[in-house]
């Protein structure tokens, strides 16, 4: 890479090359938002839109690298943001600038982290598992999470909010990934969560991205050890060894699992997965087995629960046993660690240039920082559970938060009842600062048999929602930005018929919000980007009939 173009590289054009799988404009949406943080303008457009001259050395060279003329966007990039383009993009490959006597190329360093994981970066079926690739790279693939933030997006949003750098927080922080994205962008981020899993699992997986491999890997080659040894014995002595540790699922899952030699399979398994973590002396290492077994609990008892509201649930039972999960898990991290190290020797990750961050238990609804002090935020809340009625988070959880000593079965039951966005939140049911919209939504639930025990939660998941953005507006700066990924729209299909009966579009019931003087939340609404994303999630809503759209709204402190 070249740094000798001088001021003229300043005034003349500048190319970003999409990556090869972007293919919707909804993916452009995003890429152009990322465009106008990293680049600190919004000129950046299609060639085919472009108006300016473009040199045709530069051109020439654009086209060497990209897919085809769709995937070049031409506008203005400083020079001096070289270096922040190559630690912040994410939706693109390569930027290009310069002139008939010299071509400066620089290369993404998130484009080799997709690629360590496996991606190939062409376009791939939406299910395919070169799609998911490009999500899993580094300490990303850690746990297994339902609705996480894809990393492109968590970059692209991160870079818009905070396009100089600064503070930023996820206070919906779920598993971590904009944690990680930050770390590696180098920024300064804050995480907040209620469930202490999503804390322990985001922690680590912010925090392995400096814990050597030899850590990982000691911890992984004591738990192979400790089960060799005690079927060594078990096949000497015809009994399984003496347990430190013993498990015992929580009762409202217990009861369902059947017949009652699975449900004993696993609590055994678990309870010798709990002796080999009782074993472990390092405390590095333990934080990689802890993981890996909450990992291997979640895959093999699912819990998928219904619609209805009343708390009924089905069980997904994994066939592989549980410790067998978990030693392939405590593989593969092992091997993610094995990827970092390479991207380290070949220079595209520098461990000392990592942005710090810190991840923490805590409410969205009061909030642990001072008034503005926080620069931006990107955030995605649960969604609606009026809709679903599958937002049960502790309880979906409830074998990994057992298992690990972080809740009991009682405190999980009891702070369900409390989370933003549960099916069982209990709150007042009425209050000023509701939209009219969700009024009247809340008013055509209440008198169906099967959707009144919906309606409560519907308010409260509102209520709940001005109070998350009372308080975001509070400790951002004037002037910060906010953006907050939410559901495009929630449609509500006939019991009977399937056909669709009502619809709530998200981002509108956000501006109501907002605009309610009563609910007193300096925030003003900047734009709503729509974006269509792909169903990662083989199982994701089989029932619904519509799209999988979502919506980026985006707010200003005032």
């Amino acid at each position: 890479m070249s740094s000798s173009l001088g001021d003229q590289a300043n005034l003349d054009s500048s190319i970003l090359i999409l990556k090869e799988d972007i293919e919707t404009q909804d993916d452009l949406k995003l890429a152009l938002l990322e465009a106008r943080g990293i680049s600190g303008n919004d000129t950046f457009t299609s060639l085919k839109e472009w108006n300016g001259a473009i040199d045709p050395s530069l051109l020439r060279a654009a086209q060497g690298l990209a897919r085809d003329d769709d995937h070049i966007l031409v506008g203005r990039f400083p020079s001096l943001s070289r270096d922040k383009f190559q630690w912040r993009a994410g939706f693109y490959s390569h930027l290009l600038q310069g002139g008939p006597e010299e071509v400066s190329t620089v290369e993404a360093f998130q484009t080799h982290y997709e690629r360590s994981a496996g991606a190939t970066g062409i376009k791939a079926e939406s299910l395919s598992g070169l799609s998911r690739k490009k999500n899993e790279y580094l300490t990303h693939s850690f746990h297994k999470y339902k609705a996480k933030f894809f990393p492109r997006m968590a970059r692209a949003l991160t870079n818009y909010v905070v396009p100089d750098g600064g503070r930023v927080l996820d206070p919906f922080m779920g598993s971590g990934t904009l944690g990680v994205e930050a770390a590696l962008m180098g920024i300064q981020a804050e995480g907040i969560d209620v469930d202490p899993l999503s804390v322990e699992m985001a922690n680590l997986k912010v925090n392995a991205l400096k814990i050597p491999t030899s850590e990982a890997r000691k911890a992984y080659e004591h738990f192979q050890t400790f089960l060799a040894v005690s079927r060594k014995q078990d096949f000497l002595w015809g009994n399984a060894p003496e347990l430190d540790s013993s498990y015992e699922l929580p009762q409202f899952i217990r009861k369902k699992i059947k017949p009652e030699s699975l449900r004993d399979e696993i609590e055994e398994e678990s309870g010798i997965a709990l002796s080999v973590l009782s074993s472990y002396p390092e405390e590095e290492g333990r934080k990689f087995l802890r993981v890996a077994l909450s990992h291997a609990l979640a895959t093999k008892v699912g819990l998928r629960w219904m619609g209805t509201g009343d708390n009924r649930f089905a069980l997904s039972m994994g066939v592989r046993p549980l410790l067998r999960v978990m030693n392939n898990h405590l593989s593969k991290m092992v091997g993610s660690l094995e990827q970092r190290d390479m991207l380290i020797n070949d220079g595209f990750l520098d461990i000392n240039a990592l942005g710090s961050v810190n991840m923490q238990r805590g409410d969205v609804r009061s909030l642990p920082y001072a008034d503005n002090t926080i620069d931006g935020i990107v955030t995605s809340p649960p969604y609606l559970p009026a809709s679903s009625g599958r937002e049960t988070y502790l309880r979906s959880r409830a074998c990994s938060l057992t298992a690990l000593g972080l809740m009991s079965e009682a405190e999980i039951m009891e702070r369900e009842t409390e989370m933003v966005g549960s099916i069982i939140r209990t709150a007042p049911a009425r209050s000023a600062g509701l939209p009219q919209s969700i009024s009247e939504l809340v008013e055509w639930m209440e008198p169906q048999r099967a959707r009144k025990p919906k309606a409560l939660a519907t308010s409260a998941y509102f209520l709940d929602i001005a109070q998350s953005l009372r308080e975001m507006a509070r400790v951002t700066k004037p002037g910060g930005k906010i953006a907050m990924v939410v559901s495009s729209e929630h449609v509500f299909y006939g019991l009977v018929s399937r056909e669709v009966v009502r619809r709530i579009s998200m981002p509108n019931s956000i501006a109501e919000i907002i605009s309610e003087p009563r609910n007193e939340i300096p925030l003003k609404m900047d734009d709503v980007v729509k974006i269509q994303l792909p169903k990662m999630d083989y199982v994701a809503r089989p029932a619904s009939k519509g799209d999988y759209a979502e919506a980026v709204v985006i707010a200003t402190k005032v």
